[in-house]
């Protein structure tokens, strides 16, 4: 884990942690515990690139760390963190090329069984991915799956594929799940973009990917505004996935429109647990949880960037103040379920506790 160190000026990191439990066929439910985070990203116009992204990936690895050191098996980062940093340049679809990393089909990945561990693959095919290559490296240093948001940039010719952008490449909007031993699982491209067109592409077809954890849990991946159509959600449903991984930077517009909302009813409407990590750069795009079936294991809200509470179905509440540029917390929820459709059964284990 060279390169990773503690996450500088930051304050308080808020913890609950959710154990979740999902079926699979007709074995017992599986438990396990669950952590989103909710991210301000720390770069700054005045950084090269590379500097914006080490300094999110250091806070990234000891959150990880942090939520490990509760009992968290998988993390889930928000949407747009590591490259929503470009968009304040003249040129966003050329800047955000500098963001992003040029990864495996989810094809190449499941279909061809390849076994790729991208820390161990310095100088090979994860060379100029170094996105990938941190996340691989903070799973396997704390033995915990990590999902999080990037670019995939994929070459192509105009000459001979209709759909190429004319610079001569595709950026999707993507979704990279890595295992418990730094293994990468799925790469998923998002389907639906919300206002970030030409800077990303949509792809051509509709990804519909899911990935099993060495924990035994098959979680299905979409983004954002992917929640709001029936692709790929519902053929993930209809194959009988139940769990979720969600990043989102999701634009909230009440009273019907707020991330919360949308998020719980989702999850209660599909009897379904959602894992939803968002960012926390004001009222305007902050509001995530952790949902079983419809019921709210734990969530969190950060207004205006400076006044943050927590709450949970774990029947505590935490409430700090920090400054804008610290605000960054781990969010999760313990809690038993494994009854789809249904009432998820009482909370198993109760935790709160600040970092």
């Amino acid at each position: 884990m060279t390169g990773f160190g503690a996450a500088r000026g930051i304050q308080p990191v808020l913890a609950l942690l959710a154990l979740l439990g999902t079926i699979k066929g007709d074995a017992a439910p599986t438990d396990y515990a669950a952590a989103a985070v909710q991210y301000t990203d720390q770069s700054s116009v005045r950084n090269s690139a590379t500097d914006n992204l080490q300094i999110n990936w250091n806070n990234f690895a000891s959150l990880a760390a942090n939520a490990k050191a509760e009992g968290a098996q998988i993390i889930v980062f928000p949407e747009a963190v590591l490259w929503s940093i470009a968009f304040k340049s003249v040129n966003p679809r050329d800047t955000i090329r500098n963001y992003g990393e040029t990864l495996p089909s989810n094809s190449q990945i499941i279909e061809d069984n390849l076994k790729m561990v991208p820390c161990e693959n310095k100088g090979g095919l994860f060379e100029a991915s170094p996105s990938v290559r941190n996340a691989s490296c903070i799973a396997r240093a704390h033995n915990i799956a990590v999902v999080y948001n990037t670019v995939d940039v994929q070459s192509c010719n105009p000459k001979n594929d209709p759909d190429c952008p004319k610079d001569g490449r595709y950026q999707f909007n993507t979704d990279v799940a890595l295992d418990t031993d730094g293994a990468l699982l799925a790469v998923y491209h998002k389907v639906h973009i919300f206002g970030t067109s030409p800077a990303l592409n949509e792809p051509r077809q509709p990804d519909v990917v899911s990935f099993e954890t060495s924990f035994g849990v098959i979680f299905g991946l979409f983004i954002c505004f992917d929640i709001e159509f029936m692709s790929p959600s519902m053929q993930l449903i209809a194959r009988g996935i139940r769990d979720f991984a969600y990043s989102t930077s999701w634009v909230n517009q009440p009273p019907i429109l707020t991330a919360q909302m949308v998020q719980q009813a989702w999850s209660r409407k599909y009897s379904s647990n959602l894992i939803a990590a968002n960012n926390g750069v004001s009222f305007v795009k902050s509001g995530g949880g952790i949902y079983s079936s419809g019921e709210v294991l734990a969530e969190f809200f950060n207004s205006t960037g400076t006044n943050v509470t927590s709450k949970s179905g774990l029947h505590c509440s935490l409430d700090a103040r920090v400054s804008r540029a610290d605000s960054l917390f781990v969010l999760g929820a313990l809690v038993t379920t494994g009854h789809f459709p249904g009432t998820p059964d009482p909370l198993a284990y109760e935790l709160c506790s600040v970092f």
